[in-house]
């Protein structure tokens, strides 16, 4: 997906953001508050932190007032290799890699599994928001740290991000 550039006052962020927290509600743990899945960082640069669990959160605040980059996940994290299932409301087929004329890296330039999510990442730039797809990538107890990094070709799922994100921007 291309960077999108959007008026902050043109894009309904609170809908956006329920949209997302509904969307993660499905695969957290019914103790745990699933905005908590929506990390942040200052950069692209630094690890991302996770939100509070307890569900005391102003995302919007986050962007607006202390210029976060959050970052909002698109897929799910699945036991199932064989799907995707996405914020969209679609769930799409993985192929079967077997084959010697399949590109994987056209296809889907990105692994999702337990360690990456692929998504938004979100922050303000003066009355902009600046949105572009990302990876999420969860960390390892040994090495690399988790990232938020940025990702501009997204394979079959590029369409879906852009057509997702652009539901929520105002009609001119």
């Amino acid at each position: 997906m291309k960077r999108l550039v959007v008026p902050l006052e043109e894009f309904d962020l609170q809908r956006f953001v329920r949209s997302i927290i509904d969307f993660c509600r499905e695969d957290v743990n019914p103790e745990i508050d699933p905005s908590s899945v929506i990390v942040s960082a200052k950069d692209y640069s630094l690890v991302p932190e996770w939100g509070p669990e307890d569900g005391n959160r102003d995302i919007e605040k986050e962007i607006a007032e202390e210029g976060l980059l959050l970052f909002f996940p698109f897929n799910a994290i699945d036991s199932d290799e064989s799907h995707i299932r996405c914020a969209d409301g679609n769930i799409y087929e993985i192929p079967d890699c077997e084959d010697e004329d399949f590109d994987y890296d056209e296809f889907l330039p990105f692994i999702p599994d337990y360690m990456n999510m692929l998504g938004y990442a979100i922050r303000l730039n003066g009355e902009d928001l600046v949105i572009e797809s990302a990876v999420h990538y969860l960390g390892a107890h040994v090495a690399p740290p988790p990232s938020i990094d940025p990702i501009e070709n997204c394979g079959i799922l590029d369409k879906a991000l852009y057509e997702y994100i652009k539901g929520f921007v105002a009609k001119r």
